[in-house]
């Protein structure tokens, strides 16, 4: 969902360029590129994720907190959701049954996802971090 394909810097182009450039210019341009290239694995891949799940955090408030305080199952479900909808292969599909178990069984393939998700959730987090300390 937030992957961006990342090119390889062609070092030999930038060698072959026209324009005659000294090792420092060339050193230069190589360490820009290098820092915009972990700046934008950090946006798609760290921030993006956490600002999505904070914004669902903000939308859905009323279905984790009550009087009691934070349901934090509820709350884990809820951000995971959308990234663990994804990622399930099987959706269980009731046929030929009544209205309520159509409504428990799509009520279970909605936890399932959000169960999903929240481990999906927090793996892209890390590997985004990973990816951008290596990168």
């Amino acid at each position: 969902m937030y992957a961006v394909e990342h090119r390889k810097l062609n070092i030999e182009a930038i060698d072959r360029s026209p324009f005659s450039q000294t090792n420092h210019v060339k050193q230069c341009r190589i360490m820009e590129v290098k820092v915009m290239r972990k700046v934008v694995i950090l946006i798609t891949e760290v921030v993006l994720p956490i600002a999505v799940a904070i914004v669902l955090a903000a939308v859905f408030r009323t279905v984790y907190v009550s009087e009691d305080g934070c349901n934090f199952l509820w709350l884990w479900i809820v951000v995971g959701f959308p990234f663990g909808i994804t990622r399930i292969r099987h959706i269980l599909v009731p046929l030929k049954h009544d209205l309520a178990s159509t409504v428990g069984i799509w009520f279970l393939n909605v936890m399932i996802a959000g169960f999903i998700g929240g481990v999906v959730l927090v793996w892209r987090v890390v590997k985004g971090m990973i990816r951008c300390l290596i990168a």
